[in-house]
């Protein structure tokens, strides 16, 4: 028996693609190889569709806690704010890594941010005593804008060296450490009750420093040994670049 072979597209669908798209798009289509778009991209798709989950589950909650309704509906609201922000989101980080390239030390810069932002964001909602919808709006506002501001400062110039992540992460460890061991210090010296909002604050300020300092530093320099493709295309896969 002969062996099988998968089927090609027809002359008229190669024809009609033939000039309406990219050449990796065009290969993507006609050999069904997947798009090789950025080392970062999974973590990227991930975080975005967490912070999605997150965000939307507690606009759920929150908008029918507020409304005075009862458990049940308040935990089906809540079920269906965290599958629309997942989805929602999810599926706008898989877009965008699909077309700009994430790399891996921007993904973890990212997710870095996230975590970072949802920390910021409760420690702010307790600070300003927000209302309930308007404090989860304000968490999930917090956690996407960390994301955005990575990816702007980022884009169009590659993965970030690891020395430059290296300090960006550094900077939020320490801090943390050196803004809790100051607080706790004061804490058992004073008899006065110390408010600790400073400590959980500190990894964002420590995170946005650390930026500014590794673009003006610039530690390290880009990685340029395998450089990834150029922004808006995704390569092509391996059977592709075969032909």
């Amino acid at each position: 028996m002969a062996p099988s072979v998968a089927p090609r597209p027809s002359l008229w669908i190669q024809s009609g693609l033939q000039g309406r798209i990219s050449p990796e798009t065009d290969a993507f289509f006609l050999t069904g190889d997947p798009p090789a778009c950025g080392s970062g991209g999974r973590l990227f798709g991930i975080t975005q569709g967490l912070v999605g989950v997150i965000g939307g589950a507690m606009v759920g909650f929150t908008s029918d806690y507020e409304e005075g309704a009862e458990e049940q509906t308040a935990e089906s609201a809540t079920y269906m704010g965290a599958v629309v922000g997942g989805l929602t989101l999810g599926t706008a980080g898989v877009l965008y890594q699909y077309f700009i390239p994430v790399e891996r030390n921007e993904s973890f810069l990212v997710a870095g941010a996230a975590t970072t932002g949802f920390i910021a964001g409760v420690t702010l909602v307790a600070l300003t005593d927000a209302p309930p919808v308007g404090g989860s709006l304000l968490m999930f506002g917090v956690m996407e804008a960390g994301i955005v501001s990575v990816l702007a400062l980022t884009y169009g110039s590659g993965d970030v060296s690891n020395g430059d992540a290296a300090l960006v992460g550094m900077s939020a460890l320490y801090a943390l450490a050196l803004t809790g061991l100051a607080q706790g210090i004061v804490s058992e010296s004073s008899s006065q009750k110390v408010n600790f909002a400073p400590t959980l604050l500190a990894p964002t300020v420590g995170m946005a420093v650390g930026g500014l300092l590794a673009m003006a530093l610039e530690l390290g320099a880009r990685d340029s040994e395998a450089p990834g493709p150029p922004h808006g295309r995704c390569e092509a896969g391996p059977s592709a670049r075969a032909t």
